[in-house]
């Protein structure tokens, strides 16, 4: 019985990665969802609120560290369009690219960047500290499955990524 509650988890993940479009209940098939006892659909409960509850918490992070650093962008853009009008197109480096949007789920992590949808590796850092407005650049990567490398100046992270093929 003991071995019953310690798979439970492993079978949830399972039927989530399995169900796609059908219909859910806590995350959860249905038809999973019906054979479940009544403490075992407890713990999917607990479980999805728990994964619920991070989700938020980790927005009211994103967001708390946007509001943080909205008056340093601000007056660096500010900056930067001053010091970029006295040089010549010639001499001006790229390092205006800021992140528009950031989108995390449990099976997909994407960025929104200059207005395209890049797809992060699966295998890439976690990215609860990337938020709207970061500066990061695009560089080529040596692999065939993410070829682009994102790096963030912000916070000095790097992540591998491929242009979404939904954009």
């Amino acid at each position: 019985m003991k071995n019953r509650h310690k798979l439970l988890p492993i079978i949830a993940l399972f039927a989530l990665v399995l169900g796609g479009c059908s219909p859910r209940v806590f995350g959860v098939d249905e038809t999973v969802w019906t054979t479940l006892s009544e403490s075992e659909r407890e713990k999917v409960i607990e479980g999805y609120n728990k994964q619920k509850e991070k989700e938020l918490e980790n927005e009211r992070h994103r967001l708390e560290i946007e509001a943080q650093t909205a008056p340093i962008y601000a007056a660096a853009d500010a900056i930067s369009n001053i010091w970029g009008k006295s040089q010549s197109k010639s001499q001006r480096k790229n390092y205006n690219i800021c992140i528009e949007s950031v989108s995390s789920s449990f099976s997909k992590n994407t960025l929104t960047i200059g207005g395209d949808i890049f797809e992060l590796s699966p295998f890439s850092k976690k990215i609860d500290t990337w938020v709207k407005g970061q500066s990061v650049e695009l560089t080529a990567n040596d692999s065939l499955m993410y070829p682009i490398k994102i790096r963030n100046f912000d916070n000095g992270e790097t992540v591998i990524a491929k242009k979404a093929k939904f954009n």
